[in-house]
């Protein structure tokens, strides 16, 4: 854009502050940032605050990151605290995981998603009944989690997926492939406390709804292709292990979008780094 003279605005910066922090791009990123202001005379919005809160938190440094926050011209928004929650999690530091949860909270009653990351770190710790605590809480806020819904693209049409599917003719055919790779990869197949179908009931990983419209994908696409598949939560890490495996396997490219990156797998390696 320099070189052909166009004017970056607050949408280029954007763009390229989210690059830098999915690819761990530290000081590039900062250097982005400073020459919003310095350079081009553009105000950072709370869209790019958040880009560096989760740029910092990626390096590990939380006091960092909350320093930034403290410092910022801005009132921290709820996109601040929840990037700030995003990498604690990728981090495993439940103790800021919960303090951005409860800032979250205060902004945002409604907000499930904040409940939900603690759920599943607690979960992942072992801590159940913090598990249940905030399983209980909500319930007494009337809030519920979001149903996993995932979308596979197709030529001529788009399929949907929920957690535990058996709505498809052809449900019996992709339960059994998915069963199949599952013993393949050497998955240690359990159900996930954290993941539930629409009436409540613990689901099996090879049955959340990102792995059966992969299946699906991979059983219907024309072979080689890659299977492209729409999800609205979060990859959790279960299935994101297995799809890096099934991807090596299969030899096909296997790309997911979900509410929060784009994840590529190809030969056994996810774009992202295994830090999401």
């Amino acid at each position: 854009m320099k070189a052909k003279g166009y004017r970056p605005d607050e949408l280029t910066f954007l763009s390229l502050l989210t690059a830098c922090s999915v690819s761990g791009l530290t000081d590039d990123g900062w250097v982005l940032f400073k020459s919003m202001q310095k350079d081009y005379d553009l105000v950072p919005q709370t869209e790019h605050y958040a880009c560096m809160v989760d740029l910092i938190g990626r390096t590990g440094d939380f006091n960092e990151a909350l320093r930034f926050i403290d410092e910022m011209p801005l009132a921290p928004s709820s996109a601040i605290w929840g990037s700030l929650l995003r990498v604690s999690r990728n981090s495993n530091n439940i103790e800021v995981a919960e303090m951005a949860a409860e800032r979250i909270s205060e902004i945002q009653h409604d907000n499930t998603g904040c409940y939900v990351a603690l759920c599943n770190m607690y979960a992942d710790a072992g801590r159940w009944d913090d598990v249940f605590r905030v399983r209980d809480l909500m319930s007494e806020k009337g809030l519920r989690k979001t149903d996993a819904v995932s979308l596979v693209e197709l030529p001529t049409k788009q399929y949907s997926f929920v957690n535990g599917d058996m709505s498809h003719a052809e449900s019996l055919v992709i339960n059994e492939e998915s069963d199949k790779l599952s013993t393949i990869i050497g998955e240690n197949l359990h159900e996930r406390d954290d993941v539930f179908d629409p009436v409540d009931r613990p689901v099996m990983a090879n049955r959340h709804s990102v792995r059966l419209a992969t299946v699906f994908g991979l059983i219907s696409a024309r072979i080689g292709s890659p299977v492209i598949v729409k999800k609205n939560v979060r990859v959790c890490d279960d299935c994101h292990d297995a799809l890096k495996k099934i991807s090596k396997f299969t030899c096909r490219e296997i790309v997911i979008s979900d509410s929060s990156i784009y994840h590529h797998f190809c030969e056994g390696s996810c774009s992202c780094g295994d830090y999401r």
